[in-house]
Order: structure tokens, then sequence, then C-alpha cells
């Protein structure tokens, strides 16, 4: 089986679709991004990308910050 390559959500495009596999930021930014939603296993949808990236995330817009993006 042929696996898709590993991006951050900062490089996704606007409209795409990808599940998060991986929480790379330090304990407490982590805690916070799963408080909103963002956690492995989670599908996440980009609309749009820039500083903040927004994302929508079980119905509900969210705007992240690039450093977390």
């Amino acid at each position: 089986m042929d696996h898709l390559p590993l991006i951050s959500l900062a490089a996704a495009w606007p409209s795409q679709v990808v599940v998060v596999v991986a929480v790379d930021v330090p304990n407490d930014d982590s805690a916070r991004l799963k408080a909103l939603g963002i956690c492995v296993g989670r599908k996440v949808q980009i609309v749009k990308r820039g500083d903040p990236l927004i994302v929508r995330v079980v119905g509900t817009r969210i705007g992240l910050s690039g450093r977390l993006a």
C-alpha cells in the first residue's frame, strides 16, 4: 500500500482535507490544540492559508498561527 507524503497543515491547500497523524509542538501548545479538536486521527479541512492559517475542525473554523501550523 502506498503512503501519502506527510506535510504540515501550513503546506496543505485550501479546501484540502487532511488527517492529523502527529502533533509536533511543545506540550502546552499540544494541549491547547487538542482542546480545540486538533488531535491525531482527526480530519481537518484547510480554509485559508497564511498567518493565521484557518482550518475547519468538527464544523468549527479555527485560526492557527504560522508557528503552530
